[in-house]
């Protein structure tokens, strides 16, 4: 089967993707805000390294409200 790294916020991501590679992870998962950098940054990382990322996000109904068209 597949293996899953699931890290939380307050991780270094250099350790945190390191760590899954050791591990033979082939995906990872995280959190945090609609616009987080770390999400972002795990996003791309994952990526050049052809790992599965998937992110858990976090928002408010009044920054749904700002982003929705008329």
């Amino acid at each position: 089967g597949k293996l899953v790294a699931f890290y939380v916020i307050g991780c270094t991501l250099e350790f945190v993707l390191a760590d899954a590679l050791e591990k033979k992870s082939d995906t990872v998962i995280t959190c945090g805000g609609l616009f987080s950098n770390h999400c972002r940054s795990t996003a791309v990382a994952t990526k050049q390294l052809g790992l599965n990322c998937y992110l858990l996000l976090s928002c408010f109904d009044q920054v749904i409200q700002q982003l929705s068209f008329p």
